[in-house]
């Protein structure tokens, strides 16, 4: 295995190998970190949208005291019965299904594997029809 040359720079670390099957690109923690901190900040960003708009337009200061149970009552019922569990519920819907996706995909080896294709599409309606 060869290092072609490695570039260190202040933020991120890159390490070109040549191995067996190639050159590979090996990029350190920094890359992960960064990513992972971008995502966060888009999660929060997309959440506060999400309680902020509505048939009630909520300001963010107003979301933040009412997160806090500091705000106003209606803001607060609005917040925590009405769009706090509908935000929670849509982040564990949509988390839980791509879960299911990639572990069904990474199962069969197949990465077009969908649940139309399997048939569990079909079988879930039959069970709905059913009951």
């Amino acid at each position: 295995m060869n290092v072609l040359f490695k570039l260190v720079n202040s933020k991120l670390w890159i390490i070109i190998i040549k191995s067996s099957w190639g050159w590979k690109i090996k990029f350190q923690k920094i890359k992960f970190i960064l990513l992972l901190l971008i995502l966060v900040f888009l999660l929060i960003s997309i959440s506060i949208l999400s309680l902020s708009k509505g048939s009630v337009l909520i300001d963010k200061k107003d979301i933040w005291l009412a997160i806090f149970q500091k705000g106003g009552e209606l803001t607060q019922i609005i917040i925590w019965e009405l769009r706090l569990p509908r935000l929670i519920a849509s982040l564990l819907v949509g988390s839980s299904l791509g879960v299911s996706g990639a572990l069904l995909q990474g199962m069969l080896k197949n990465g077009l594997a969908s649940p139309y294709l399997l048939g569990i599409s079909a079988g879930s309606g039959l069970v709905i029809v059913i009951f």
